[in-house]
């Protein structure tokens, strides 16, 4: 009768443990973010600055949240030969990201921004 109990209490324990990993089972890490929380990730933007199709080169180009110019900084850098600068940052395809340049000229400034929700990975500001 002995045997027929433990006979019994193995085939409940396979039964038990071939339920373990179902579809209702917890697999992520302890203390993992829960599936609909929203992570940053780094991203890289390219933008092109043209002054009447010509490329400018040495503008500052600064990259923002929610506003420019104002908003929060994400990263900023000078465009080169080709009017062209990448610029890489933590933001979410949830956040305004703003990205703008100020070019002078003889009689003052124009400036030139753009506001996109999700950001693309390239953009082009005409002065």
């Amino acid at each position: 009768m002995n045997f027929r109990v433990l006979s019994a209490f193995a085939a409940l324990s396979l039964v038990s443990l071939s339920a373990c990993g179902g579809a209702n089972t917890p697999t992520g890490l302890a203390g993992a973010p829960a599936a609909n929380v929203i992570v940053p990730l780094t991203k890289t933007v390219v933008v092109t600055a043209l002054n009447g199709g010509s490329p400018i080169r040495g503008l500052e180009i600064s990259l923002t949240r929610n506003t420019w110019p104002g908003g929060k900084l994400i990263a900023k850098g000078k465009t080169g030969p080709m009017g062209r600068v990448r610029l890489s940052g933590n933001w979410t395809n949830q956040e305004l990201i703003c990205v703008g340049g100020r070019l002078h000229i003889p009689s003052g400034y124009k400036e030139r921004h753009k506001c996109e929700l999700p950001f693309p990975p390239t953009i082009m500001l005409r002065f």
